[in-house]
């Protein structure tokens, strides 16, 4: 339980970020999820309700923070990047529930190097965090994402609308979240590290709350969720 608020917490500063909805309204979604995900990677980004506190108000004073992270990242908006994942879920639920004039191809929705995080993710990504384990994790978890979303679009086209609303709402949903996840995990490690480095460049003191952030950084094994 302790990991669910905490996670939920980063949800809210999230979701505030790309105009999704409150806590209370994802409540039933996260329960859902962790109840669904036996492999429990989308219910532990953070171990410390004081980090995720501390990480919030940081993200709150300091509105250059988002164009840091976008510099050390390799020009990646990560916002823009969760925002337009998530809008696949209405383009698809479009194509389930009537015809619209999008045109889709399964076979292209299905490739992952085609949107701007999949180019990031094979070009600047990867040669700037190559070595992180995260990025694997992240690029695993894109891969599936878009893997799962042209099985809808196939089932849809194919006039099998009971089978695309299933997979949208079962492996289609835990993909979403995953990666999603990933993309904030990814964010906010960036992020931390950057505001660390300018603090140890112009020798002012490291705040509290991200000598937090960097010890529990540091506290993870390599490739865990």
């Amino acid at each position: 339980m302790h990991h669910q608020d905490t996670r939920m917490k980063l949800w809210d500063w999230l979701r505030t970020k790309v105009g999704r909805p409150s806590r209370s309204a994802l409540s039933s979604d996260f329960a859902t999820t962790s109840r669904m995900d036996t492999n429990g990677p989308t219910t532990m980004l953070m171990q410390d309700s004081r980090l995720m506190q501390d990480l919030a108000q940081l993200h709150a004073e300091n509105e250059e923070d988002e164009a840091n992270a976008k510099e050390a990242a390799g020009g990646l908006d990560f916002v823009a990047a969760i925002r337009v994942h998530q809008a696949w879920r209405g383009r698809l639920t479009a194509l389930i529930d009537k015809p619209t004039k999008e045109r889709l191809s399964a076979r292209q929705v299905a490739r992952d190097d085609l949107c701007d995080l999949g180019q990031w993710l094979q070009g600047p990504g990867r040669r700037l965090h190559g070595t992180d384990p995260l990025l694997n994790a992240l690029t695993s978890a894109h891969s599936r994402f878009h893997y799962l979303a042209a099985q809808v679009l196939y089932a849809a086209q194919m006039g099998h609308s009971e089978q695309a609303k299933q997979i949208l709402n079962t492996d289609y949903h835990l993909a979403s979240v995953r990666l999603q996840g990933k993309l904030a995990e990814l964010f906010v490690k960036i992020e931390t590290h950057e505001a660390l480095g300018r603090n140890q460049r112009y020798k002012t003191p490291v705040p509290e709350h991200l000598r937090s952030a960097r010890a529990w950084m540091d506290t993870q094994p390599p490739g865990t969720d």
